[in-house]
């Protein structure tokens, strides 16, 4: 019931900002905006954020290995894929990450206390990661710190994961190399908006105030759904914050959401043909799968 519940407020969060993103806006002019870009950046950005959920899938993968749960990496990447689809296209339904933790469950009967406890821990590391981008990309405008002492508060919070991974999952084992699979999705990511932002034509000194809008919404992503909505309104009020036409950086969220739903359709052939899904255990795992976990 609470989980719904968080659900249908994401939900509410995602239209309102939806509502104020098209009020606030000139749509005939975002159309003209988003439609004169150099393709050739653009699919860079596509590249650069297909291998963002690639080395995301990876990280899963190593998390669930750390709890004794062995999977074929073929077979999470293409869970990985399909609980893309539910997290992007099935709103107020059940989540990308309980999706994977059900199918998990049904198919090779492990704990679903236990797989939801690993997909937990999974998205803390990445968050935790996504914050420190926040410290180290921020031109002091939002915390006025000297970029001296940054790195002291970078090297604090680390420790400070480390510590809470132990204290609330008993698993600072895989902190550390998860944390790093976090650095490489985020890198990745900002790779995939810089690109966007060329794409676009938007002067290069612009690039890292809107990387850090893009962290920002990132974080916000959180109170959102999928953080549709939030990313576009806050890449449309940086305009005026960084004396640019707003239809040009409302453009830049607004292209990062389509390649996102893109990537994310590809997921709806997982879920029409379950069979293509064809989970595989790991070949250390000693529990035989289920029937419907071998290949059709």
């Amino acid at each position: 019931m609470r989980k719904q519940l968080l659900k249908w407020i994401q939900l509410g969060v995602s239209a309102l900002f939806v509502y104020l993103f098209l009020k606030q806006l000139d749509l005939s002019a975002l159309a003209t905006v988003i439609f004169d870009v150099h393709w050739g950046f653009l699919i860079l950005a596509l590249v650069f954020f297909v291998l963002s959920q690639y080395l995301s899938s990876w990280r899963l993968l190593g998390v669930l290995n750390h709890f004794s749960f062995s999977l074929q990496p073929s077979s999470n990447h293409r869970l990985y894929v399909l609980g893309m689809f539910y997290n992007f296209f099935l709103p107020g339904g059940i989540g990308g990450d309980a999706y994977k933790a059900l199918k998990l469950h049904k198919t090779f009967d492990w704990s679903w206390k236990k797989t939801g406890k690993a997909l937990v821990l999974d998205r803390a590391i990445g968050l935790g990661a996504l914050l420190c981008c926040v410290l180290l990309l921020d031109p002091k405008r939002i915390l006025p710190i000297a970029f001296g002492w940054r790195i002291p508060i970078l090297i604090a919070l680390i420790f400070i994961g480390y510590y809470a991974a132990e204290l609330i999952f008993k698993s600072k084992a895989v902190y550390s190399k998860t944390l790093l699979w976090s650095f490489a999705v985020q890198l990745m990511q900002l790779l995939s908006v810089v690109c966007i932002v060329l794409a676009l034509g938007v002067e290069v000194a612009f690039i890292q105030p809107l990387l850090l809008v893009f962290l920002l919404s990132s974080v916000a992503a959180i109170v959102s759904f999928a953080g549709l909505g939030v990313r576009e309104f806050l890449f449309l009020q940086s305009g005026s914050w960084l004396a640019i036409s707003p239809e040009l950086s409302a453009a830049v969220g607004v292209w990062f959401t389509l390649l996102t739903a893109a990537v994310s359709f590809l997921g709806i052939y997982y879920m029409l043909f379950d069979k293509r899904l064809r989970l595989t255990l790991g070949s250390t795992h000693e529990t035989t799968p289920q029937n419907d976990a071998t290949p059709s």
